[in-house]
């Protein structure tokens, strides 16, 4: 398991997050994830999982609040605290309907 992961735009530790029973993804299902494929410490085809995972948000009113340059800067954080730099890795983006009624 990674020790740090990126959420709401910092470096978390990974066993400190949890959803809110709140949160549209934990209570309903409401969200879209993609796994990225990390190779020597370059994600894989990032604009293509980006390009689903906005049409996958969107068809659930969802949109994401960062653009694509800050996700590669938010993945490239976290492959750097984690050091992933010489492995052979899996990172997962994961967005959720957020809290609501």
């Amino acid at each position: 398991m990674i020790g740090l992961s990126w959420y709401r735009g910092q470096l978390v530790a990974s066993d400190a997050l949890a959803l809110s029973l709140s949160d549209r993804g934990a209570l309903l299902g409401e969200g879209a994830f993609e796994t990225l494929a990390v190779r020597a410490g370059q994600v894989q085809d990032l604009d293509a999982h980006l390009s689903r995972l906005v049409a996958c948000a969107g068809l659930q009113g969802i949109v994401l609040e960062m653009d694509a340059p800050d996700v590669a800067a938010a993945c490239a954080a976290v492959i750097d605290a984690n050091r992933l730099e010489q492995s052979r890795a899996g990172l997962r983006l994961t967005v959720t309907g957020g809290a609501g009624t």
